[in-house]
C-alpha cells in the first residue's frame, strides 16, 4: 500500500506499507523537497513501475523559491527506493 502526503510547507512524503502477518507495517519512506508529490507508472517503457517527482536542486546554490527543480524516476525494489534516472525537470 502506497500514502502520499504533503510536509510543512514544501514537502511531499510517499510511505510503502506492507501486509505482516496480521497488519500493515510501514517498510520505507520516500520524501522530497517539494510539493509536487508522486506519479507511478512506466515512465521510461521498461515494463517496471517507476515513482516520478522532482526534488529541488540545492546545489545551485540559490533560495528555494529560485532553485532549479531535478525530475526524478525511481524504483522500488522490494526493500528499497532505488534512483533510475535524474534531469533537470521541464520547468525547472
Amino acid at each position: 500500500m502506497l500514502i502520499q502526503y504533503p510536509v510543512g510547507a514544501h514537502g511531499s512524503v510517499l510511505k510503502v506499507f506492507g501486509w505482516r502477518g496480521s497488519e500493515f507495517e510501514e517498510l520505507a519512506s520516500l520524501s522530497v523537497g517539494t510539493p509536487v508529490g508522486f506519479d507511478i507508472s512506466d515512465f521510461d517503457g521498461d515494463g517496471k513501475i517507476e515513482i516520478r517527482t522532482e526534488e529541488t536542486d540545492w546545489t545551485a546554490g540559490l533560495p528555494y523559491v529560485n532553485a532549479p527543480r531535478i525530475a526524478l524516476l525511481m524504483r522500488w525494489d522490494g526493500t528499497r527506493f532505488i534512483e533510475v534516472s535524474r534531469e533537470k525537470a521541464p520547468d525547472g
